[in-house]
């Protein structure tokens, strides 16, 4: 990960501490840190503004989304108000409440990403991905206070990682990095590119919660290291370090029949975008 001297990390995080104000910084002061360093390293050939957009979304997913729907103590219909809100956000359907700042952040990127791409199937995709990933969240939250309460048993591992990896918002990022290096892939494309995505989520699934384990158990949140698989044995770090090996290796394998070769720089930014993010979770927790 490039570090604080970085000129282009400079600019972000300089950029990112104005827009948002010494209080915001204060409540989550490592992420201020982290993000710039990780955007300029898993974008590096887009432009500032791009790499800037890309760190606020990261700041809103990280810091904002999930702090509203990982909280274990929120009641079922507020999770739901935030799949509510969100959809109808990204849909255009409504506009943000004054002072909202969620929803104000969330419009503003929903319509940078639509503005950068022209074909549209990348910004429809990154929307359904977004939705995808809030509902998904919202689910293991949910059963991580069913198996706190004592109400069910804990998922095995592949049941887990099945809603987790969705839930870890790595997909509508990817797409959003897709719309900003301004490629315009065929349909048939997407699809190919959407199964490398999926694979790379479970790998990066996995390998944030090594470094968060502690953190979840304090909170009562599932993680997979808590978890057995299928046959009953309990799941081990040197496991865990296999599957998100094979689930990065099938990503790049599937990236790797890209057959259109005038594709090259978002099939570039996708691989970094996986090998960069993978590299950013073995420093620690973001949090």
């Amino acid at each position: 990960m490039l570090e604080l001297a970085d000129p282009a990390v400079r600019r972000i995080t300089r950029a990112l501490r104005q827009g948002a104000g010494r209080e915001r910084v204060r409540t989550a002061p490592r992420l201020y840190s982290t993000v710039p360093a990780s955007i300029a390293a898993v974008a590096p050939r887009l432009d500032h503004a791009a790499q800037l957009a890309l760190a606020r979304y990261t700041l809103w997913s990280v810091h904002a989304l999930d702090d509203m729907i990982d909280d274990l103590d929120r009641t079922p219909e507020e999770l739901a108000g935030v799949v509510r809100l969100v959809e109808e956000i990204t849909s255009g359907r409504n506009r943000p409440a004054p002072g909202d700042h969620f929803a104000a952040e969330l419009a503003a990127f929903v319509a940078t990403v639509r503005a950068r791409d022209a074909g549209g199937l990348i910004a429809d995709r990154f929307v359904a991905s977004l939705t995808d990933a809030v509902e998904a969240g919202v689910a293991i939250t949910t059963l991580s206070a069913r198996v706190r309460a004592g109400e069910v048993e804990p998922p095995d591992v592949g049941e887990y990682v099945a809603v987790a990896a969705r839930d870890l918002n790595y997909k509508s990022f990817a797409y959003a990095l897709l719309a900003f290096v301004g490629d315009d892939p065929a349909p048939c494309v997407l699809e190919l590119w959407d199964q490398a995505l999926s694979a790379g989520a479970v790998a990066l699934r996995l390998a944030n919660d090594r470094p968060s384990v502690d953190r979840d158990r304090a909170a009562g949140r599932l993680n997979v290291l808590d978890l057995r698989t299928g046959m009953g044995s309990p799941v081990t770090e040197a496991m865990v370090d296999g599957q998100i090996r094979y689930h990065a290796r099938h990503h790049d394998a599937l990236l790797a029949r890209t057959c259109d070769r005038t594709l090259g720089a978002s099939v570039e930014a996708l691989s970094t975008c996986l090998a960069e993010s993978l590299s950013l979770y073995r420093v620690g927790d973001l949090r």
